[in-house]
């Protein structure tokens, strides 16, 4: 098996009746629900609002 020394998270879920398309066949709501939900265990607001981040614009207040 691929991850046996990985030391990160791997986590399987199966969807029944999905082929290997499985983001682009009908049904991919159910599976980007499953990804989101996955990833918002693991990343924190604040990582995402931090000046700098990707899409985001530094706050003009906070600067000098």
């Amino acid at each position: 098996m691929q991850e046996r020394g990985n030391q990160s998270v791997t986590e399987i879920v199966k969807i029944p009746n999905r082929g290997h398309s499985l983001t682009i066949d009908s049904g991919w709501r159910e599976v980007a629900e499953k990804a989101l939900a996955f990833v918002k265990r693991f990343v924190t607001t604040d990582a995402i609002r931090r000046p700098g981040a990707r899409g985001q614009t530094p706050d003009p207040e906070s600067s000098g």
